[in-house]
């Protein structure tokens, strides 16, 4: 497996599974919590979800193959709804979300694409669940280069030095063929 480097020292598989339509119907679950396992088996250790996936199903199937590995060797991502991403949802939400995925923190928290609530709202609130131990990083997805703020835009000099993150769907292909490097 290939890792990525994180600004923050911390190595993450480059390749992870989804859980995008996981979850949805019930026949399917045991089917989809032994894809997993297999994945996890396999070096695949990084496991994507949202809050989205299902209304929470897809996080509640990785909260029933969580439990059977050790917490460290695994890489938990999930992402918030954009009109979650303010001050009056964004603490519910990732509690939520952690609660499902059967963890006690997660190691990347995403806001899943751009919405209304201010960007620098959705920063504070993100720096605020690291400080909480909620998450461990925090990032962006969705976003196309247009879209995507330089980091000194959104970060002040409090701003954790793990953040922030872009992660992109390979499916995105318009931001991979322009992506930039982010100033570490």
């Amino acid at each position: 497996m290939k890792y990525l480097t994180l600004r923050d020292g911390a190595r993450i598989p480059r390749l992870g599974q989804g859980t995008w339509y996981m979850g949805d119907d019930p026949k399917r679950i045991p089917e989809e919590c032994d894809a997993l396992k297999a994945g996890i088996e396999h070096g695949m250790t990084l496991i994507d979800s949202a809050e989205m996936y299902g209304g929470g199903r897809a996080e509640s199937l990785v909260g029933k193959v969580v439990p059977g590995y050790p917490r460290d060797m695994l890489t938990l991502v999930s992402k918030v709804y954009p009109y979650n991403a303010g001050r009056d949802h964004i603490f519910v939400c990732c509690d939520a979300s952690i609660r499902r995925m059967g963890a006690e923190y997660l190691d990347i928290y995403l806001l899943h694409w751009r919405g209304a609530i201010p960007l620098s709202e959705t920063v504070e609130c993100m720096e605020e669940l690291i400080k909480r131990g909620k998450i461990r990083r925090w990032g962006v997805s969705n976003f196309d280069v247009d879209g995507a703020p330089d980091s000194g835009s959104i970060c002040s000099q409090e701003c954790s030095s793990s953040a922030p993150h872009w992660l992109w769907a390979s499916g995105r292909r318009s931001f991979s063929r322009s992506i930039r490097s982010v100033p570490r």
